[in-house]
């Protein structure tokens, strides 16, 4: 028969899932550890997409995309999975841009382009301008509920968007070497009620502890004090209202701690 040595096991348990039912969140990404699901689009025409450790809105890192070449897009893949705007109604993200870039987003829905105003010009279907944008070369944040501004053109059915993307694709105006810093990208609901959050673990030689904390700065890593073995939490309210991380790690049964899952919330504003 085979017997697990708890002292040949030196590796501790991954959190498998970590979700909130009460601020549900599509994407997160806040670069720390790599470019995400963020892709380039349209190949030499599209934006390089690398990590900056030179500035963040928050934390250590942001994503920068460079212009490859003069009359290029500066194009980006954000998301290329179907997600329902009734579900993830905002977007969230704190942005560095200098004067002269021209950006706008765009999304499908129902087999159709509809663009959305950054700091470029959107010319086709457009569903609204993201507000009051600064392009002064420091880290600002804007907001935009996606949900109401796609109802005002779909008043019934379902608000399924299969893509959305960020370039300049209309005038390809920006110059080769044009730069924009995005941090703390999110698309998720906000909600105000006290935030409940679920995660998984396992580890074959069990669980025997989680250690958690929720705050404002996406690099915590919990201490190694047990929080038990409940695998929910619900935090009372949240001062200041915006983003929110939850932190969490497993020990299993040797004793071992596991790397810390970030799990990001949009609490009381976008």
């Amino acid at each position: 028969s085979w017997t697990m040595s708890y002292a040949a096991d030196k590796t501790g348990p991954t959190i498998r899932q970590v979700k909130s039912p009460t601020h549900p969140v599509l994407i997160a990404n806040t670069f720390e550890d790599g470019v995400a699901q963020w892709r380039n689009r349209g190949g030499a025409r599209g934006a390089d997409l690398t990590v900056d450790k030179t500035t963040a809105a928050s934390g250590k890192a942001s994503l920068k995309l460079t212009n490859r070449t003069k009359g290029g897009a500066m194009s980006a893949t954000i998301y290329a999975e179907n997600f329902s705007a009734d579900q993830y109604q905002t977007i969230s993200f704190d942005y560095k841009l200098k004067s002269s870039v021209k950006l706008h987003f765009a999304l499908i829905m129902d087999g159709r382009w509809w663009e959305l105003g950054f700091t470029g010009a959107a010319q086709g279907v457009n569903i609204g301008k993201f507000a009051a944008i600064k392009q002064d070369d420091k880290w600002h944040h804007a907001t935009f509920n996606l949900r109401s501004a796609l109802r005002s053109k779909k008043a019934r059915g379902s608000l399924t968007v299969s893509q959305i993307i960020i370039g300049e694709r209309n005038t390809a105006s920006n110059a080769a070497g044009a730069v924009a810093h995005i941090d703390n990208f999110v698309i998720g609901k906000v909600a105000t009620k006290s935030p409940v959050l679920r995660w998984k673990a396992t580890d074959t030689t069990g669980v025997q502890a989680y250690s958690y904390s929720i705050d404002r700065d996406p690099l915590t890593v919990p201490d190694t004090e047990s929080e038990g073995l409940a695998v929910a939490k619900q935090f009372g309210q949240l001062k200041p209202p915006g983003l929110w991380h939850f932190h969490i790690r497993a020990q299993d049964g040797a004793g071992n701690w596991g790397p810390t899952t970030t799990h990001t919330i949009m609490y009381g504003k976008p």
